[in-house]
């Protein structure tokens, strides 16, 4: 298993560069610097006896865009220096960076499209999540794809990826081949229609799981209003795997954004589909916005059932954002099945042109069916935030964590836990984006 500094250091390399000489490179930067300091009364998260900590933290984070008639690039990074005030961990340095682009080699012929995420991972979902319980992750996609005009109105596309996801500690590494073809229709002015066709050769370094092959097949279409953008694939998916039995299911896939007026928007997602915890963390992470993810670092196939409903508002002074989601993974052979549901709720209120609130919460409950488990996870915070100047802000925040489970007896990495948290930082921000 490759150590993970040559590549933090690669991608730090990278952010320091396009940060610095946006003049050489002619790309749209925005960049922060941060310090801060964070104090816990039970660092460790353990149900008794909790010791208290203070971490010292200092932060940078850079974002950069080029969007020129031959390249379409996006960058956005965050290193992270955690200074721990206890000898329970070690200092250590964190890194978060998002990289995609589409080089345009022919003008509505040829493209050749990179995507690069990189993240920390929970190692183990059941235990706390401490610093010791999550590694770094990094999943990596390239390849070509070509579009040729068949008629007026129906273009021809097919392209490939190749892929490698590579986990710090976890032995799932894995190489990916992805070919794809599809027949695209303009059926109406704001209604394409496609016909689609995808194969994916997963292989995995470890000879602990067994490789295999996904076979898709839907149709798709794709509605746009003037106010509202829709999604939906229909189509039916076949694994077949090294040494297991084959797998045949349904293929359900919906997107719906709705801007429901000028101040608030209502965005809804669900899926039925096989896939594996990495394919699935890459759809995750490629969303954005998501510091640490909470998947099962497992190589093995499983069918997915997520459904997910966002609705966000905003207004002259306050502001709010729910989002609400039930999952259903469903492992054939491992005895790993997992159901969830969860909820988030944050909102804002702006006290005057300096000074905004934020209040925050959280709650998921997750049931492993065969493991005869729950685990109710609840957070709630509060947050004060002073803009300094232009360039120059202040954050307070607290907050509370709460951990609850059930049948856990049998299972020493499993425990309750609470945790009381304060934040205080001061930010640096510059920003050189063109709107």
């Amino acid at each position: 298993m490759a150590p993970p500094w040559p590549r933090r250091c690669a991608a730090t390399a990278a952010l320091v560069v396009a940060g610095c000489a946006p003049s050489v490179l002619a790309w749209e930067t925005a960049s922060s610097f941060g310090l801060g300091a964070e104090y816990s009364d039970n660092i460790a998260l353990v149900a008794e006896n909790g010791e208290e900590a203070w971490v010292g933290l200092g932060t940078a984070t850079v974002q950069v865009r080029d969007r020129t008639a031959n390249m379409d690039a996006r960058i956005a990074g965050m290193l992270e220096y955690r200074d721990y005030n206890t000898s329970l961990y070690e200092d250590e340095f964190l890194l978060s960076l998002d990289a995609d682009a589409v080089w345009t080699i022919a003008p509505e012929r040829y493209f050749w499209h990179v995507e690069d995420y990189y993240r920390q991972a929970t190692t183990d979902v059941l235990a706390a999540p401490t610093p010791t319980n999550r590694e770094d992750v990094n999943l990596f996609f390239t390849g070509p794809e070509g579009r040729w005009r068949m008629s007026p109105r129906t273009d021809a596309v097919a392209g490939g990826r190749y892929g490698h996801f590579w986990f710090e500690e976890t032995d799932v590494d894995s190489r990916r081949l992805l070919a794809y073809a599809r027949l695209e229709h303009d059926w109406r002015p704001r209604t394409r229609l496609s016909a689609n066709a995808e194969l994916l050769n997963t292989a995995y370094r470890s000879s602990r799981y067994e490789d295999y092959t996904r076979g898709d097949g839907f149709l798709r279409v794709e509605h746009t209003l003037s106010r509202s953008e829709l999604t939906v694939d229909v189509g039916g998916t076949t694994v077949r795997r090294d040494q297991s039995d084959d797998l045949n299911g349904f293929l359900a896939r919906v997107a719906w954004l709705l801007p429901l007026n000028s101040y608030s928007t209502l965005e809804a997602r669900a899926m039925a589909e096989y896939t594996d915890p990495g394919y699935d963390m890459l759809g995750m992470v490629s969303r954005g916005g998501i510091a640490q993810v909470d998947q099962q670092a497992l190589g093995a196939v499983y069918y997915n059932e997520h459904a997910e409903l966002a609705y966000h508002w905003t207004g002259v002074l306050f502001d709010w954002r729910a989002v609400v989601a039930a999952r259903q993974e469903d492992y054939e052979d491992l005895g790993r099945d997992r159901s969830y549901e969860e909820g988030h709720l944050r909102l804002g209120y702006q006290f005057s042109p300096t000074l905004r609130a934020t209040l925050s919460g959280f709650y998921r409950r997750a049931d492993y069916e065969q493991l005869d488990v729950t685990v109710e996870d609840t957070r709630v915070g509060f947050g004060l935030h002073y803009r300094i100047n232009s360039r120059l802000r202040a954050s307070l925040e607290i907050g509370r964590g709460e951990r609850d489970t059930t049948g856990s007896d049998s299972m020493p990495n499993l425990n309750d836990y609470q945790e009381n948290t304060a934040f205080l930082s001061l930010t640096y921000e510059r920003s050189a984006f063109r709107e």
